[in-house]
């Protein structure tokens, strides 16, 4: 899904859909395995136009990640 959204012109600062494209994923594991995965399909490497953000660790965060993968905890009440 995030490929898609990509080459469907979001999050390219010239299209009219500027900014990221977010995924949420509920394990920190699983955040940073998308995240390379997705990196691996689109022929790119690990912190270029893809990133992760876990807790206290991140790939190479900057404005020219135009996908980043996110762990975030959701409680349920």
């Amino acid at each position: 899904m995030p490929q898609f959204l990509y080459e469907r012109g979001y999050s390219n600062k010239e299209g009219p859909n500027p900014g990221k494209v977010a995924i949420t994923q509920p394990r920190r594991l699983a955040a940073i395995a998308l995240a390379k995965r997705v990196a691996d399909e689109m022929g790119t490497t690990l912190g270029d136009t893809v990133a992760y953000q876990v807790r206290h660790e991140s790939s190479n965060l900057n404005e020219n990640n135009c996908i980043k993968v996110i762990f975030s905890i959701v409680n349920c009440i």
